[in-house]
């Protein structure tokens, strides 16, 4: 017997890269969000609809299945059900080829061969979707299931002593740290507590700012630099807005929170360090278009992260 049993228990995965059928097209399953919306299937009715994103889940495997049919190819964790013509949910593992699978367009896809392939820690994603608890993917748009749960364990977010916290962020993968980052499950309270360790030991000016730790991940950067070369004492700093001349210290004013909302922008707009840098040091020194904020003394007074 073929059938996959059990299988809202299963986290079944993707590796990066695995196209998926959403609202605006296809889209890389790493990228996909929380309150996205995927195309998924009624299988009563065979209606298709617009569902969202619920969850998101990564992880490292081993093992992939590389699932070869007329439309290409793609590869896929082996636990991962795949709806199959006349049979239902099926591992892929346990495809066989003639196996006929459904798709979007409803045309079936023929499974030509499987094979098992040893990989080395790859990363694998995958999401929930509220209803249908499925969606299509890969070349051809195949029908597959989603974990309507998916053992996910909040990790433990060490202290700052003794280095800690930063071997922990050091080691996290930046789609890994995503994953937790962006799990709504975890309550507020987690992200609360990134963020004062990111702060420790306080009454220090982040200039990537701590509510924007992804970022930070996403552009690699190590805790030390981050601690010790891109914050800058708040009694050290000083605001002055480009307009009118006025200045006012870190906090407490509406000079202040314009200028991390500028800074927060520089943040959004930048795919790496350097080019954060870069939009950084002009902001600074009142150079860069489109921004009324600067750093009173330029650049210069940035931390030497921004030198």
């Amino acid at each position: 017997r073929r059938v996959a049993r059990g299988i809202e228990d299963v986290c079944s995965s993707f590796p990066a890269g695995t196209m998926v059928a959403t609202e605006g097209g296809p889209r890389a399953i790493e990228t996909v969000q929380v309150g996205d919306r995927v195309w998924s299937a009624d299988l009563e009715s065979g209606e298709l609809r617009l569902s969202p994103v619920s969850e998101l889940y990564t992880r490292e495997v081993t093992t992939l299945y590389e699932v070869e049919t007329e439309e290409g190819s793609f590869s896929i964790t082996g636990e991962h059900p795949v709806y199959v013509q006349e049979l239902g949910w099926v591992p892929a593992s346990r495809l066989e080829a003639g196996d006929r699978l459904v798709t979007e367009d409803g045309d079936p896809l023929s499974v030509l061969s499987v094979t098992r392939a040893d990989v080395d820690g790859t990363s694998v994603f995958n999401f929930e979707v509220e209803g249908d608890h499925n969606y299509f993917a890969a070349d051809g748009d195949v029908l597959v299931h989603n974990p309507a749960k998916c053992t996910k364990k909040k990790p433990s977010v060490p202290t700052v002593r003794g280095g800690k916290f930063g071997s922990w962020w050091d080691s996290m993968k930046s789609s890994e740290f995503n994953s937790h980052w962006n799990n709504a499950s975890y309550g507020a309270s987690f992200r609360k507590t990134i963020k004062r360790r990111l702060r420790s030991p306080g009454r220090m000016h982040e200039w990537v700012m701590v509510s924007r730790a992804e970022k930070a991940r996403a552009w690699g950067l190590k805790y030390a630099f981050f601690a010790d070369e891109t914050r800058t004492a708040t009694s050290s700093v000083r605001f002055v807005q480009r307009s009118t001349g006025a200045t006012a210290g870190h906090g407490g004013s509406s000079i202040s929170s314009y200028a991390h909302i500028e800074i927060n922008d520089m943040i959004e707009v930048s795919a790496t360090f350097k080019a954060f840098r870069l939009r950084l040091r002009r902001w600074a020194n009142g150079t860069l278009p489109g921004y009324d904020y600067a750093l009173v003394g330029g650049a210069k007074n940035l931390p030497s992260g921004f030198q």
